[in-house]
């Protein structure tokens, strides 16, 4: 009988205290902190931060595609030969190869910052003349990389998968999928 009534009086207590209680709003119990989300910046679109890795494998798939075809595409063609056995040296076709490859992506560039200056308003011309210089830089790069794959394979279809497979590893171990 002891513990009979010892249950009953901590029944009793925890029937005065939820007596006691003062708030009987069911939201103001659950959620009892209001909490508002204002945007940092007034604009509703995220081009802006999309844009630069867009831009950068556009111009990383573009030079390594071109560059590897192009170059496999010299080699299949009935002039190989004929230019193969002039005095002319080999540096100057890969030179004539990389300004017409680099001539193509230029213009590629000026069309893609144009159409973007066109969408995104108040950003500075210098700004976009670095944009323009860093993009060339990295189309070098991916250019002379493409030309590579196209000399060493020897078809057109192990050119193409070559060139796709070193452009998903670059995207792979690039900050666009998994920024570190």
């Amino acid at each position: 009988a002891p513990i009979v009534k010892d249950v009953n009086t901590r029944i009793d207590n925890i029937k005065a205290s939820v007596g006691t209680v003062k708030i009987t709003n069911i939201e103001a119990i659950v959620s009892p902190l209001k909490i508002a989300v204002q945007p940092l910046s007034k604009t509703k679109s995220y081009f802006l931060y999309i844009l630069p890795s867009l831009l950068a494998l556009l111009v990383m798939l573009v030079s390594l595609l071109i560059s590897s075809t192009g170059i496999m595409r010299e080699k299949e063609s009935s002039a190989y030969l004929r230019n193969f056995i002039t005095p002319t040296m080999s540096g100057t076709f890969l030179l004539a190869h990389y300004i017409t490859f680099i001539s193509i992506l230029l213009m590629q560039t000026v069309i893609m910052l144009g159409v973007s200056r066109i969408f995104v308003s108040g950003i500075p011309i210098i700004t976009y003349l670095l944009t323009m210089a860093v993009l060339l830089i990295f189309a070098t790069i991916f250019i002379f990389i493409g030309m590579f794959i196209g000399s060493v394979f020897n078809t057109s279809e192990s050119v193409t998968v070559a060139a796709i497979s070193v452009a998903i590893l670059t995207v792979v171990f690039s900050n666009t999928i998994l920024p570190l």
